[in-house]
């Protein structure tokens, strides 16, 4: 659009020039009296006449150019604005939910001393250990096997995670659990049914 609007300049520039020598041209001619020299300056403002033509048949081509780079400018303004805008949208969701999130951290932080007591220093600094290298550090059985590793655990462990034990996995050392023992209400039911 700017390149097109520099051309548009020029060209009305060029047709005024080229008025203006047509006009001084014109002047001249009635100033003459003899037609050896009034046929040269009728030619040469002929020859003006055409190219003040032909300026201006590319100045209406030229401006029907600039009209559809304008047109779709525009559009592209209109397209980037709305995509700004829901750019605009999403960032500030994103705040949102991060906000929602370390208030949320900040709250399981807090909560982690009580959740702590009680359990032994020793499975403590395991599991500290254990989630510098993996993302689930803790993890419950399947079909008495470990859940990241199936590796088989023993009867004597399976004993001990009934009675809710933490027992730790031989095969990929993750913390395991029982999930049927450590749901009281599943427990009351096994044992129910085993009376």
């Amino acid at each position: 659009v700017h390149d097109l609007k520099k051309v548009v300049h020029e060209k009305e520039l060029s047709i005024k020039a080229i008025d203006a020598l047509e006009k001084q041209k014109k002047a001249q001619l009635d100033n003459f009296k003899s037609a050896k020299e009034y046929q040269p300056l009728k030619k040469e403002i002929d020859r003006l006449k055409q190219e003040q033509h032909d300026t201006e048949a590319s100045l209406m081509a030229i401006w029907n150019k600039l009209e559809g780079a304008q047109k779709e400018l525009d559009e592209q303004k209109a397209s980037y604005s709305s995509k700004i805008e829901e750019l605009h949208t999403a960032i500030a969701q994103q705040h949102d939910q991060i906000a929602q999130l370390q208030t949320e951290l900040t709250r399981k932080k807090s909560e982690r001393p009580s959740k702590e007591a009680g359990i032994p220093q020793e499975w403590l600094d395991k599991y500290t250990h254990m989630r510098m290298r993996v993302e689930d550090p803790v993890i419950s059985l399947l079909d008495d096997n470990c859940s990241a590793c199936y590796y088989t655990v023993a009867n004597q462990e399976l004993i001990r995670l009934k009675r809710r034990a933490i027992v730790q996995c031989k095969g990929c050392f993750r913390l395991l659990y029982m999930k049927e023992a450590m749901n009281p209400e599943s427990q009351q039911a096994t044992d129910t049914s085993k009376e």
